[in-house]
């Protein structure tokens, strides 16, 4: 239910400021070119010997660089205030560019990390671990992988919510990795609804440069502040003395909900108004 509002709210959201996002996007496409033809520069003596970790290096630049965090910040604004505009993609660009080199730096390196344990691993390099070893070596490293990836998810919303200037890389990934390890089902649901609208996206070709981002960071921000307000609902329960579970919690969340002003398909074209 909390990862179907997550969806439903960055949906309703996007059609709310559609013009903006499109050209937030197109600006974040124009952007994430010169971080993408970096890595890809950098990544260049791992693409004849190991093309995936190249490519997967080439992924991190695209979700992980200061236009990527410059897209999170409008989305989290509008997410959090229903209101933004390309004014917020130019301040998180600016406040936001030296922890956005940073955390594609990080995405990259872990990235290719992983990727290059993994084929280690399933290649049987190390004879000494035998085949059960290596096989168990590498379905840790895949599982590793999915964790990354999935908590992932949280690095923009998180990063632009630090205060202060200094990058505070390692307090990103850590309160990332909390949020996936409070909340794994709905981490992982979170990723897959990702992982849907990234190929969906690049399956229209056009939609990448017009919203597709735009889609992701706001269904992103929306996932990180729905898990705010489950926190906030345990935290009301306990403060009445009440058992804190997750049946209760999630009554204390549709109450909230309740009493918030519902939307429907039909709001989306009112010829009577």
């Amino acid at each position: 239910m909390t990862l179907r509002r997550a969806l439903s709210r960055s949906l309703w959201s996007l059609y709310d400021s559609l013009g903006m996002l499109i050209i937030a996007n197109l600006l974040w496409f124009l952007l994430t070119l010169p971080f993408l033809l970096l890595v890809v520069l950098v990544s260049m003596p791992l693409f004849g010997a190991v093309p995936l970790a190249a490519y997967l290096a080439g992924a991190a630049a695209i979700f992980h660089n200061p236009a990527g965090l410059a897209l999170a910040e409008t989305a989290q604004r509008l997410a959090e205030t229903d209101g933004a505009s390309l004014g917020d993609f130019w301040r998180g660009l600016r406040v936001h560019f030296f922890r956005g080199m940073l955390l594609m730096t990080a995405a990259a390196l872990i990235s290719v990390a992983l990727c290059a344990s993994f084929l280690f691993y399933a290649g049987r390099v190390w004879s000494g671990l035998g085949l059960v070893g290596n096989m168990l070596a590498a379905g840790l490293t895949v599982w590793a992988f999915a964790f990354f990836a999935a908590s992932a998810c949280y690095w923009s919303p998180v990063a632009v919510r630090v205060e202060g200037d200094s990058p505070r890389v390692l307090f990103t990934l850590k309160r990332a990795a909390l949020l996936t390890l409070e909340s794994p089902l709905f981490t992982f649901g979170a990723a897959c609804v990702t992982l849907i609208m990234a190929v969906f996206w690049l399956a229209t070709v056009v939609g990448v440069p017009l919203m597709g981002m735009s889609c992701i960071r706001l269904f992103h921000a929306h996932a990180r502040l729905t898990l705010h307000e489950r926190r906030e609902a345990a935290e009301a329960l306990s403060a009445r003395g009440e058992t804190v579970t997750r049946r209760a919690v999630m009554e204390e969340l549709r109450r909230k909900w309740a009493e918030e002003p519902k939307r429907r398909l039909r709001d989306l074209a009112k010829p009577w108004d």
